[in-house]
């Protein structure tokens, strides 16, 4: 399944986007997924790591493949993030775990930061230094929640609070900047941040999106510093640039994206997962709900995954 983008925001608040080419969009494979998230490019085994959270599934495609390989989960999944051990970092309900796919073992790293009714953790990304930053899944919206910083020896400390579901956690390249959002809130906020510390300075907003479809759910990063996020409930990707600007908004043909991430050898595909089932208010519709997406030809270039240090 193939399908042209289109760049639909109004020019008088968003210039549009200057490709040299055509946007192209295809489903990989054929498995449509319940809830699939926190999508990761793994550049040293070459393969692409993503959950189906509502099936407590781990999956991998291995780069050229076209069906993913899996592995059950003790508990639901959300974030995901990569390690300088090759295991996957996997957020469970009861915490952090350290998945070797080779051997099948899950091995516990760290409880929950607070004990319920503290909302489990949602999704996750190393930083530059080889500590992880997550957040607080509330589920209905409830700003109850925080960031999180957890370092390499296990120690836990709150960056913000009034946080109901985290997403989109990525690291500027000098390290030094916290890109984040709340899927309740209507904007990519910003932090200056202390790697060695796990310190914040105050929340900013880089970008007001406001005037765009759907609610920010996972995310990645450009080498350009662009912000690509999922527009779940808003049928699209876009991307923030480091001003603040929203330079590009690519239609899917899915109604409820919820992760993206540039993948490939060249890190010059970006995939997007998404979500089939009703869950709550998201009762998904479109054509391909559910579906695995590779886009091509944006003209853009992914970061390299940092990794926990593990």
């Amino acid at each position: 399944m193939t399908r042209r983008a289109a760049e639909a925001l109004d020019q008088r608040r968003t210039p549009r986007a200057s490709l040299s080419r055509m946007v192209d969009i295809r489903q990989v494979g054929s498995t449509r997924f319940l809830w699939g998230e926190s999508l990761r490019w793994d550049e040293r085994a070459r393969r692409l790591y993503f959950v189906d959270a509502a099936r407590s599934m781990l999956h991998w495609l291995p780069e050229g493949d076209e069906e993913p390989q899996g592995m059950r989960m003790p508990s639901l999944p959300t974030g995901l993030a990569l390690t300088t051990s090759g295991r996957v970092l996997v957020v469970l309900e009861d915490g952090i775990h350290l998945v070797d796919v080779a051997e099948g073992r899950v091995e516990k790293f760290a409880d929950n930061p607070a004990p319920p009714p503290e909302p489990r953790l949602n999704d996750a990304q190393a930083d530059r230094h080889g500590n992880l930053i997550t957040g607080s899944l509330a589920f209905r919206h409830d700003p109850v929640g925080h960031f999180w910083w957890l370092s390499q020896t296990g120690e836990w400390r709150e960056l913000d609070r009034g946080v109901s579901d985290a997403n989109g956690p990525v690291i500027s390249r000098d390290g030094r900047t916290l890109l984040i959002v709340d899927t309740a809130e209507k904007a990519v906020f910003r932090y200056d941040y202390d790697a060695g510390t796990g310190v914040v300075g105050d929340k900013t907003v880089l970008a007001d999106t406001t005037d765009v479809p759907g609610a920010h759910d996972g995310a990645t990063l450009d080498t350009g510093g662009g912000y690509w996020s999922a527009m779940t409930g808003g049928d699209s990707v876009i991307r923030v640039d480091p001003d603040g600007r929203v330079t590009h908004r690519i239609e899917l043909p899915v109604d409820y994206p919820t992760s993206a991430a540039f993948g490939g050898t060249h890190r010059d595909r970006l995939y997007v997962t998404s979500v089939s089932m009703e869950l709550g208010d998201v009762k998904p519709v479109a054509s391909a709900a559910g579906a695995l997406l590779e886009i091509t030809g944006l003209d853009a270039v992914g970061e390299v995954e940092p990794r926990f240090h593990a």
